[in-house]
């Protein structure tokens, strides 16, 4: 297996019969236990990446950064409240004029009467130590980027780090042209198009921005795409993977998309409704939280999983209504492949985790607060009802969704409390983590890795004999097996790893 992907993704382990198994072969070392099958975690689109997902790199941009257009003053991101943006995250006119702006407690209102430009980043992701089979030892592609955009203004590009700027071509579009490094483009209709030239010495942490000075309101600039080297927009059209990025995640079963999804900053405030969701068009898949929903777009989930004919694992947000949860299983009825499972868990660690930036935690304990409820109550409640949907939705394909009730490794009965309020009938499968690292064996996988002699036998010979020989059968892993077994259910973890 792709050692990449095993050191950077926190791998989760998705038909856990094997688990079960591996506690019966202590009494009977006959039964030969079944294959794992292995799924993992998508992390989902951001600016600071040493993946390359799509070929459009603004895909996973950064969310524009505003600041003064006559380049005064201090850098404030929070101005473009105060600002007026078109449905796929565009500013509607640049410069745009903020006389005042609300900071938010403690400070209040801000004055500033000034002109506003924006700036949005790609590849500034350090990954000096991070090995890749394509390209450099830096997070950007050396050589030309093709880029094109609707509308007319004023672009360039910059070095965000060292103030340089970036080399830039003409490619014959009707009505742009180039000074120095300025592309100006005027309202001609159609799309325009030049050519960024990225060189091979850009340091891995310095990253490209996208200063957009000039937008004219009525036409203004939209629809930017930078395709990466090798790449047309026609190619991006017909499939806006990266070749290289499927190719790694090619070998797992299920991907799971609760980080790509958001699940664990959801906010009322742009993840209720469906018309607040991130459609394909939005400008980047990467940002959410102030004006749009913070999970990827859905259609994108349902793509990824057909091209590589893998099954999906959807986390329900804590604060989608129900038309939302609705909705959301219809589109997936009518966009995934009809082979393809759905694995269905509400949140992410919601009833118990409440470290910083696990908001679902909080959504259920307020709710709870409002109806007298428990979380463990609250959140029964609402798991329920999104296995019940979907499984009405996919109608006589209801056994391709998997419904799976979440725990907590260390602590079996958070579980166990709303196993006590639903039914058998209402779970398909018991949930936890599962990381079994740091065993007898793990400088000698260390060392095969360093001496480049490992294999795929190898390494999970001595992951099992780790798991086998350890202290396993006595943990909370085994807690979850025994929860399972008496209510006739598998328990898959979520994540794991080592």
């Amino acid at each position: 297996m792709n050692q990449r992907l095993i050191s950077k993704s926190r791998i989760f382990l998705l038909a856990a019969t094997c688990f079960v198994l591996l506690v019966s072969n202590k009494a009977n070392s006959q039964q030969k236990p079944e294959c794992l099958k292995i799924g993992t975690n998508f992390g989902g689109f951001n600016y600071y990446t040493c993946d390359w997902p799509l070929k459009n790199v603004f895909k996973f941009a950064s969310d524009w950064g505003t600041y003064n257009a006559d380049n005064t003053g201090d850098y404030d991101n929070v101005v473009k409240r105060a600002m007026t943006w078109d449905a796929d995250g565009y500013p509607t006119k640049i410069p745009q004029y903020v006389g005042s702006y609300d900071k938010g407690y403690p400070i209040g209102v801000k004055v500033i009467n000034k002109d506003q430009a924006v700036r949005s980043l790609f590849f500034r992701g350090s990954c000096p130590d991070f090995p890749r089979s394509v390209g450099p030892q830096t997070t950007a592609a050396t050589g030309l980027y093709t880029v094109s955009w609707e509308g007319e203004g004023d672009i360039f590009f910059k070095n965000p780090n060292n103030g340089t700027y970036f080399h830039v071509l003409g490619s014959g579009s009707t009505g742009v042209t180039i000074t120095n490094t300025l592309i100006t483009s005027n309202n001609a209709p159609g799309v325009h198009t030049c050519s960024l030239y990225v060189p091979e010495n850009l340091s891995t942490n310095d990253g490209i921005g996208l200063n957009l000075v000039r937008s004219i309101e009525g036409s203004h600039v939209r629809n930017i795409k930078v395709i990466m080297p090798g790449f047309s927009l026609a190619d991006d059209a017909e499939n806006p993977w990266h070749p290289a990025f499927l190719s790694y995640i090619k070998p797992f079963y299920s991907l799971r998309f609760m980080a790509a999804m958001g699940a664990n900053n959801t906010t009322a405030s742009v993840d209720m409704l469906w018309s607040m969701r991130k459609t394909k068009n939005y400008f980047s898949y990467g940002v959410g939280g102030e004006i749009v929903g913070n999970s990827m777009p859905y259609e994108m989930i349902a793509d990824l999983c057909n091209r590589l004919n893998v099954h999906a694992w959807v986390n329900i947000l804590c604060h989608w209504d129900q038309d939302h949860i609705l909705k959301f299983a219809e589109l997936l009825k009518n966009e995934l492949k009809p082979g393809l499972d759905v694995y269905v868990e509400f949140g992410n660690e919601a009833t118990w985790n409440s470290a910083a930036g696990f908001n679902t935690f909080f959504c259920l304990l307020d709710e709870g607060i409002q109806t007298g409820e428990t979380s463990s109550q609250v959140m029964a409640r609402k798991e329920k009802f999104a296995w019940k949907t979907f499984r009405k939705v996919f109608g006589p394909d209801s056994l391709r969704i998997k419904r799976v009730l979440a725990g907590q490794y260390a602590n079996p009965d958070i579980v166990g409390q709303r196993m006590r309020i639903l039914t058998p009938n209402d779970y398909d499968y018991i949930s936890c983590t599962w990381y079994f690292g740091a065993g007898k064996n793990s400088q000698k996988i260390i060392d095969q890795v360093k001496n480049n002699t490992a294999t795929t036998a190898s390494v999970g010979a001595l992951i099992l004999d780790d798991i086998t020989s350890g202290n396993w059968i006595n943990s909370g892993m085994k807690g979850h097996v025994d929860l399972a077994k008496s209510v006739g259910k598998k328990v898959i973890c979520y994540e794991g790893g080592t």
